[in-house]
């Protein structure tokens, strides 16, 4: 019971830390990174467009962009 209490407050800690967000006006642009991703449905005839930006790598930190 204990080992499946400290495995879960282990992988608690994980995702919580992979959530952070930072400001893209505190990062060098240099270093963002952006992932697109377009959906297109026949059906109703509409593109859906998806755009994650990261620090570091593509695997970084998600940044909010700031309009400054």
């Amino acid at each position: 019971m204990r080992y499946t209490l400290f495995i879960l407050s282990i992988f608690s800690l994980f995702i919580a830390s992979s959530c952070q967000r930072e400001s893209s006006a505190d990062v060098n642009q240099d270093r963002i990174f952006t992932h697109y991703e377009l959906f297109y449905n026949a059906n109703t005839d509409i593109t859906y467009v998806r755009a994650w930006f990261r620090f570091g790598s593509i695997t970084g930190t998600l940044l909010e962009l700031a309009s400054q």
